[in-house]
């Protein structure tokens, strides 16, 4: 059991794209009782770490390596009746074995960190002694030795984790900026109907559909021969619709005999707010609050707030009517200068906010506020966008020699049935 919690966690961390940190709440208030005690007083000022991937694996990589050598070797022990000179008789051919692999795998692989050479070696060494002790001490026989297999199975785990992480290659990565949120180096800015090179695949998006609660994006996979794209596998990664929880984005995978490819959505635009988008007609909205001379940049424009004017020709009657008008510099990057006049009024005490547009009409502003105490003005902007394509950002990843892994929960799976078998027979 210990081994199974083990595994699940060792393959959340490596395989998550996001590591969730523990609830700092959460976290103090178990550990509350005993802050005392042990000079803990004041993590509730704790951070999150920079990088949780590392942060995590620094603790729980070396937990792995100590539990991957004592599956490695505990069954050769004996209770009450076993000396070093023994074990190490049993194990020393186990141990010669498995250094010479993880010379090779490490030196295939490229893996120069000592502690993951470590834990290379472990997940290789429990693997090799299972195997051995399998042969030695069961002769082979597949009725008992379901220990051995769980073992052999967990070690596969911990050696598929590793070499499919150190090997992964990110084929999603482009030279554009996208948003701070997604870094180009690892996502990928597709329109509907777009094709683009991913790796050595052309990525086609053909559309999307919607099954229940899911929502199914098509990103069909090309690959060059003979000078013509042809076409290799069509993968479907959707999100799951969950009004109460959230929605939930969830990969799609390509399964091959040396790698699998895992495609994952990671922005796709709500359908209530693309319609509302489409609509309207405008969107990206922006505000920025500007002094008079400050400038902004917005859809390729330098905004510049140029000056201010009081238009005081309707003081008269019941109420103060009055206007505020800002005078906008528009100033493209071909040099070219445009006016835009936002007003902000006041008609019969009631606030009137009109929109103003550019003479293309690609953008509309709106003066919305005015900030007495610093001499500040609140503009907001909008740009046409009734002509833009539904665009996602996609994630894919190459996991080399995964399939260690998925043999290895296999075989832990097996041997476990294997062993709980013989214990009813012999019960």
């Amino acid at each position: 059991i210990g081994a199974m919690v083990l595994t699940i966690s060792s393959f959340q961390i490596t395989f998550s794209t996001s590591i969730p940190v523990l609830n700092k709440i959460g976290f103090v208030k178990i550990v509350n009782p005993f802050r005392t005690l042990f000079g803990m007083e004041g993590l509730e000022s704790l951070a999150p770490p920079l990088d949780p991937i590392a942060h995590y694996n620094s603790w729980q990589v070396p937990f792995a390596i100590i539990i991957a050598l004592l599956i490695a070797f505990g069954q050769f022990l004996k209770y009450k009746n076993g000396d070093f000179k023994s074990l190490w008789s049993n194990i020393w051919i186990s141990v010669a074995l498995s250094l010479v692999l993880t010379i090779l795998v490490g030196r295939g692989i490229g893996m120069n960190e000592p502690i993951y050479l470590l834990l290379l070696f472990s997940s290789i060494f429990a693997v090799v002694a299972n195997a051995h002790y399998w042969k030695k001490v069961f002769k082979g026989k597949f009725n008992r030795g379901g220990s051995s297999v769980a073992h052999i199975g967990f070690g596969l785990i911990l050696l598929g984790s590793l070499i499919s992480n150190a090997q992964k290659e990110v084929i999603s990565s482009n030279e554009s900026y996208i948003a701070k949120d997604f870094p180009q180096n690892e996502n990928l800015l597709i329109e509907i109907g777009d094709t683009l090179s991913m790796g050595r695949y052309q990525v086609h998006w053909t559309g999307e559909r919607q099954e229940g609660i899911y929502r199914y994006f098509d990103m069909e996979y090309y690959s060059e021969k003979d000078g013509q794209l042809e076409k290799k596998f069509t993968l479907s990664p959707f999100i799951q619709l969950n009004e109460r929880m959230g929605n939930v984005a969830e990969p799609a995978t390509q399964h091959f005999l040396t790698h699998d490819i895992y495609t994952h959505i990671t922005y796709a635009e709500p359908k209530e707010a693309r319609e509302e988008r489409l609509a309207g007609g405008f969107g990206g909205e922006a505000e920025v609050v500007l002094q008079i001379g400050d400038s902004a940049i917005f859809n390729s424009h330098f905004v510049i707030l140029d000056s201010l004017e009081i238009d005081t020709s309707q003081l008269g009657g019941e109420f103060l009517n009055l206007a505020l008008i800002a005078h906008l510099k528009l100033l493209d990057i071909s040099g070219t200068v445009e006016t835009v006049e936002v007003s902000y009024r006041v008609i019969d005490n009631t606030l009137v906010k009109d929109e103003a547009f550019t003479r293309d009409e690609d953008m509309k502003f709106v003066f919305e506020d005015v900030i007495p105490e610093s001499s500040e003005f609140k503009i907001k902007a909008w740009k046409d966008i009734s002509d833009e394509k539904e665009f996602v950002v996609i994630k894919a990843i190459i996991f080399p020699y995964i399939n260690l892994l998925w043999l290895g929960s296999i075989l832990m799976c097996l041997g476990t049935i294997m062993a709980v078998r013989q214990r009813i027979r012999k019960a």
